[in-house]
């Protein structure tokens, strides 16, 4: 829903598991915003209200059911940002730190639980204030690592109690996240100098984290998948479109393999900057928006 590069949008798209192609509208534009599934609804919260403003943000909350209904929650972010994070733990959607600006210390550390009826709980802050984080649903916990700080991974569990890991992680910003065997795994990503990146990092529910032996192909933001005992993640770009259409699969083993020749050749038409991903049916469903609209359906 909405866009990730720097043009606002309103539209909303809906792929049920035949991928038949539903769409609808937000109330307003957004980019950079913050969501996570949930179920039979989703939750989208924050974003960028302007094209290539990085300081006109929103605080504004929706629910969008499966018919793509929007209720706004009467309670919303106390500070306004883009860039958050979001993720699952038990009932909640759970929406964690944003940046407001540009400075680094235009960074929040706040996180809001909200429920289905759209009530908000306002458990303890990420350890460190940071933007542009993943978020990670395993299990009953929410897992929220890298983004512009080297800091802990912090967990949050179904009570909304949080764990922070024992290690800093490193400032990776728009990973693409997935669930292996028990393990969120958290993948590519760009550094602090905006250069792509290809290693593949594991958190288990404990938030002891491992290194997968094989990265990438090719360093970049890809969007992660969860399918059937794989995860799948596709496109991503950065400074370069060789490796944007590129799809890379993990087993959980973490043995990685790539699909023969390209998502271009697969479904997606061209690069994508910073995509979006999730499971539709047997189908692991990438979509973007910085160059032309594009969408892959890589099928289990």
């Amino acid at each position: 829903v909405g866009s990730a590069a720097d043009t606002a949008s309103n539209d909303s798209d809906l792929y049920d598991g035949s991928l038949v192609h539903t769409t609808s509208t937000l109330p307003a534009a957004r980019h950079r915003m913050a969501g996570c599934g949930m179920g039979d609804w989703a939750l989208l919260a924050g974003g960028k209200t302007a094209a290539d403003s990085k300081t006109t943000c929103s605080s504004t909350v929706y629910k969008v059911d499966i018919s793509l209904t929007k209720t706004a929650a009467g309670t919303g972010l106390t500070t306004a940002v883009y860039s958050a994070a979001a993720a699952a733990a038990g009932q909640y959607a759970l929406v964690s730190g944003g940046r407001t600006g540009t400075s680094s210390s235009a960074v929040r550390a706040e996180v809001y639980a909200y429920d289905r009826s759209l009530t908000r709980t306002q458990p303890a802050s990420l350890s460190l204030r940071r933007g542009r984080l993943s978020g990670c649903a395993l299990g009953e916990r929410a897992i929220f690592a890298g983004g512009d700080a080297e800091a802990a991974a912090d967990s949050y569990d179904g009570s909304l109690t949080r764990t922070s890991s024992p290690e800093v992680f490193y400032h990776l910003r728009h990973m693409g996240t997935a669930v292996l065997g028990g393990r969120a795994v958290f993948a590519g990503g760009c550094d602090s100098n905006v250069s792509g990146k290809a290693e593949v990092y594991l958190f288990d529910a404990g938030l002891t984290r491992t290194q997968a032996a094989q990265s990438f192909g090719r360093g970049r933001p890809a969007a992660g998948v969860t399918l059937d005992g794989y995860a799948v993640f596709g496109g991503g770009y950065y400074g370069t479109t060789a490796g944007a259409w590129q799809c890379d699969i993990y087993d959980e083993s973490m043995t990685r393999t790539v699909p023969a020749g390209d998502m271009g050749k697969v479904g997606i038409s061209s690069g994508e900057y910073t995509v979006a991903g999730a499971k539709a049916g047997d189908y692991a469903v990438f979509a973007g928006d910085y160059y032309t609209w594009a969408r892959a359906f890589i099928q289990a």
